[in-house]
């Protein structure tokens, strides 16, 4: 590659994966139900559940990304219900008792955000108000929470210590085509 762009070749350095402190790992769930999209979407929960569980014993956090800000709260939802029926795992969701952080989640004019702080969740996209976004934010950051899902907002300039990123779902809707289309790799 040095020898390509014309750079001299000493000093010049290759990083691959083994100086990671963190090795990347990419895996992919392919789902078809035809015609029954709900199961689907119920066994990729049930998969996503799996994951965290995993995350979750080794005391990391994760993100998942959806496409859509609606989708934000109606998934974590589904995975509470899904925890709620797996009770042996509702400890590694639990949050620390700080109450410093209930009271500024009370303080919240978002519903979404107060009932899913108490499992151990939170969600993030641009519908919701500045600061309950950075509060959110900050919540992950400081490890109050344990998974967020978010829209591709928290994606672009936000860093935060998540071990495990999953992206639920690669089709978004293309409104100029009328249909859905790949996510491109570039978005991945």
């Amino acid at each position: 590659m040095a020898e390509f762009i014309g750079a001299d070749t000493e000093g010049v350095f290759a990083f691959d994966a083994s100086y990671r402190p963190t090795p990347l790992k990419c895996s992919f769930y392919g789902i078809k139900e035809l015609g029954n999209a709900q199961r689907g979407n119920n066994i990729m929960n049930d998969l996503i559940m799996d994951d965290l569980a995993r995350i979750l014993k080794m005391g990391k956090q994760c993100i998942i990304f959806v496409h859509q800000r609606g989708a934000t709260y109606n998934t974590a939802k589904e995975l509470i219900d899904i925890l709620k029926q797996r009770p042996k795992l509702m400890p590694l969701f639990n949050i620390d008792d700080k109450s410093n952080i209930r009271r500024e989640v009370s303080r919240s004019r978002n519903d979404q955000v107060k009932e899913l702080f108490e499992y151990g969740f939170g969600v993030h996209h641009a519908g919701m108000l500045r600061k309950d976004r950075n509060m959110v934010e900050s919540m992950f950051h400081n490890g109050d929470i344990k998974v967020l899902c978010s829209t591709s907002t928290l994606a672009w300039g936000v860093n935060l210590p998540a071990y495990c990123v999953i992206i639920k779902g690669t089709k978004i809707y293309d409104s100029s085509a009328g249909a859905y289309k790949d996510l491109g790799v570039f978005d991945v």
